[in-house]
């Protein structure tokens, strides 16, 4: 029995068999993605050897990994743990996300804090720390969230919208000046633009590299016009 297996009940969520998270019947492993024809950068497919994405507009991230497609069983699964407070969920893409990041060289590691109002009971992302507990990697909730416009989420806005106007909805909470190695924990990667406003706030306030880590993203790009 691995060490994890003691940290998160080995029972699985959709079915109930008991020795593993997910049974082989829902076992998630044939839908990872893969490095096979994506930027090395964002991750996004390339279209005729280029990136559509960093060729169209500045990243300031410098590397983005995520674990699944967002879409179908995944999309299900996320949707379940961070709306229908199933928060067991979560412990199917632990292990994922564990191994990703031991992968990394990690100095300092977050995930983004909702703020002080939601209509959640928690922050499903802080979820994600667990591992970065188990590795012993140092980790905060060092950026949080502001409101963005007068009874207007950024949930209710269309992608090249929230490109635009995510700039300065984020800020750091805590001290990271010095930190070489920086990784950011999130769920669903859309169109990459509260990821690139994180690193561009972390960088402000002295983080040397920012890389993102997220569960899933999706996988069609709209890039702002």
């Amino acid at each position: 029995m691995r060490f994890s297996d003691l940290l998160f009940t080995p029972v699985c969520v959709e079915c109930g068999k008991e020795g593993t998270s997910l049974c082989s019947i829902h076992d998630l492993n044939p839908l990872r993605t893969n490095s096979l024809g994506r930027c090395e950068r964002c991750w996004f497919f390339l279209v005729r050897g280029k990136c559509p994405k960093c060729s169209s507009q500045e990243v300031y991230f410098d590397s983005h990994r995520s674990l699944f497609p967002y879409e179908g069983t995944i999309r299900a699964l996320i949707h379940r743990w961070k709306f229908e407070n199933e928060r067991h969920i979560v412990q199917l893409f632990l292990p994922f996300l564990r191994d990703a990041l031991a992968g990394l060289i990690v100095d300092r590691a977050c995930v983004i804090s909702g703020g002080k109002r939601s209509f959640r009971s928690f922050f499903p992302c802080n979820d994600l720390l667990r591992v970065c507990k188990l590795l012993k990697i140092p980790f905060g909730t060092d950026l949080r969230k502001k409101r963005i416009g007068k009874n207007k989420k950024q949930s209710h806005r269309n992608q090249a919208g929230r490109y635009f106007e995510i700039r300065d909805s984020l800020r750091v909470v805590s001290g990271i000046s010095g930190v070489e190695n920086y990784v950011v924990l999130d769920d669903v990667f859309t169109t990459g633009a509260t990821a690139n406003e994180a690193a561009r706030i972390l960088k402000s306030a002295g983080a040397k590299k920012v890389h993102i880590l997220t569960l899933a993203m999706r996988e069609e790009l709209e890039l702002p016009i």
